[in-house]
């Protein structure tokens, strides 16, 4: 991977907000519950969406039914799903998204991350 195809993520247009997250995720530090238990945060493993399986950041932004509904909902099912098999983090998934595929499809893909991250947040902590 050259500078060139890493700098493609950074041109996304997403609001600033966004970033953080977008860079947790890039680098590999999400703090989901099974990132936190390697850590040896005291949390329970599972997914508090769907409670079936380990909360991982697969998971949670691809697999669990709630963020698969996001993805249908919003038209990029396909997006993500074709390379789910191909990628060893999610940080390189979206890589190979702002790199091979317009701007407007990896600005979308980034804000629905946002999002699904987000309402499971408020789901901990808010219960909402």
């Amino acid at each position: 991977m050259v500078q060139g195809d890493r700098d493609s993520v950074w041109r996304a247009q997403i609001p600033p907000k966004m970033w953080n997250l977008i860079w947790r995720i890039y680098r590999s530090c999400l703090p989901t519950q099974d990132r936190l238990n390697t850590r040896h945060v005291s949390c329970p493993l599972h997914c508090e969406l769907c409670e079936h399986y380990v909360e991982s950041d697969w998971h949670i932004l691809f697999y669990c039914h709630t963020s698969a509904d996001c993805w249908k909902v919003a038209g990029l099912a396909a997006t993500p799903k074709s390379r789910l098999a191909c990628f060893n983090s999610v940080g390189a998934t979206l890589l190979d998204v702002c790199v091979d595929e317009p701007e407007s499809i990896a600005s979308r893909m980034l804000i629905i991350i946002w999002g699904i991250w987000k309402n499971r947040n408020d789901f901990i902590w808010n219960q909402k």
